[in-house]
């Protein structure tokens, strides 16, 4: 893992695993990361040029990670399922599933309240983080989606046609 500082355009941070990582995530206060590898998913603090883990969650093979946009919340991907947690005490706080092939990306919304991910099944799926329900879903099954953004109403997503989609929430 390289942290870089974007404006001086210099490594302020290195640190090196000996296994491959899937994924990684950095928290909206830039004191936490998130990183996915084969067996587990680590919780890591940043230390002024060090990095050190200060818990581990037994999700493998985490291809997706992210924070939500005020940080209490995270998300996790393993295959077909969204592991949710509360960040400040690691709590799990709900199993997203829905999709029957692998998730390629988890989008938090504005307003941290929903979740949306897509997947190589077609599928775009919406969640309220407030009861973990599905709120609204769409599918292309030729489609092989790989990105999610999405704002106030209206939720992009990109997949394998090399067309931007666009769904109204």
């Amino acid at each position: 893992i390289f942290l870089w500082n974007y404006k001086q355009n210099t490594v302020e941070i290195t640190k090196h695993f000996a296994t491959e990582i899937f994924s990684v995530a950095i928290h909206p206060s830039g004191l936490h990361l998130l990183v996915g590898f084969p067996d587990k998913v680590r919780f890591m603090n940043i230390y002024g040029d060090d990095i050190r883990e200060f818990k581990n969650f037994g999700i493998r093979s985490c291809s997706e990670c992210r924070f939500s946009n005020g940080g209490q919340f995270f998300a996790a991907t393993h295959s077909t399922i969204i592991h949710v947690y509360f960040t400040y005490t690691g709590e799990l706080l709900s199993h997203l599933k829905n999709h029957s092939g692998k998730i390629k990306k988890i989008f938090f919304g504005q307003d941290d309240t929903r979740i949306i991910s897509v997947g190589v099944d077609g599928n775009v799926f919406e969640f309220s983080l407030c009861d973990f329900q599905k709120v609204n879903s769409n599918n292309i099954k030729a489609i092989s989606f790989n990105a999610v953004t999405a704002d106030q109403g209206t939720v992009w997503v990109a997949g394998n046609d090399r067309k931007l989609h666009q769904y109204n929430r």
